[in-house]
């Protein structure tokens, strides 16, 4: 790619999941070596490989965003939201 391209300005990666069938209290250790090999390990390996790049030309930026919530669903999101105060339309109203 940063042959192709010759460089790399922008880099986010959007990765997540686990296999916990009802949460994170039900994932064993395997499922946490798991998890862990396919969220954190692979931000590691991209830092790895465009870091050093964005280094050498002094710009870049590298985001990671991870979950793992991936298949579940947010139970009580939005109970969650109005007790906090940020419904789904305050979050989004700076991007309107």
């Amino acid at each position: 790619m940063l042959a192709r391209f010759g460089g790399l300005d922008i880099l986010i990666n959007n990765v997540g999941g686990s296999s916990a069938p009802s949460g994170a209290l039900a994932l064993s250790d395997d499922d946490w070596q798991q998890a862990f090999n396919d969220n954190l390990f692979a931000a590691v390996r991209l830092d790895r490989a465009f870091l050093p790049r964005m280094l050498e030309q002094h710009s870049g930026i590298i985001i990671h965003i991870s979950s793992i919530q991936r298949t579940l669903p947010l139970q009580l999101i939005e109970v969650a939201n109005e007790l906090s105060g940020s419904g789904e339309d305050d979050l989004i109203a700076p991007w309107r």
